[in-house]
């Protein structure tokens, strides 16, 4: 049996100590050296327990990466509901459009006959009003929801006039 001494690992001990997490015992019982062998070394040498200042800032730190990388994420998230809410409105008010596009036709197409037809076609005036009326409405909506959704450029001085828009999207 060999009575050979257990090397100790100071640079471990030393290591450990300078985090300041360890009491005396906690090394004692990690490293196998007594508690006061321990206290002595670091009194000759002069230990401190400077890590402690830095694990602490390294924590915050890590913290703060984690609450910055939630609220990114959040933020990313928030924006992607925004985007596809407003991908709805925008696609719905373009079918909108084409469908008032189509009524705006017949109803040129139904002011045109009326001014070859006779002057009783009341019917004919009643169709292009309601029609008219189906085109302030429809054009009235799309402006008070994009104005909701916050869809316009506010720097834009001049919005586009409705017929300007029925023109972009027939000609593509």
């Amino acid at each position: 049996m060999s009575d050979k001494p257990k090397r100790i690992d100071w640079e471990s001990v030393l290591r450990d100590y300078r985090t300041g997490k360890f009491t005396l015992r906690e090394l004692e019982a990690k490293h196998g050296v007594s508690y006061a062998q321990i206290s002595r070394k670091a009194k000759a040498e002069g230990w401190t327990k400077d890590l402690k200042d830095v694990i602490r800032h390294a924590t915050n730190v890590a913290l703060l990466q984690e609450t910055v990388t939630k609220a990114q994420k959040d933020t990313t998230d928030t924006v992607s509901v925004a985007v596809e809410t407003n991908l709805r409105v925008i696609r719905g008010q373009h079918k909108r459009l084409e469908e008032m596009d189509g009524l705006y036709a017949d109803a040129v197409r139904v002011a045109k006959a009326m001014l070859l037809a006779p002057a009783d076609t009341k019917d004919s005036i009643a169709a292009v009003q309601a029609t008219g009326t189906v085109f302030s409405t429809g054009k009235g909506l799309t402006e008070l929801e994009r104005k909701v959704f916050g869809l316009d450029d506010p720097e834009k001085s001049k919005a586009d006039s409705f017929e300007e828009l029925l023109n972009a999207i027939t000609n593509g």
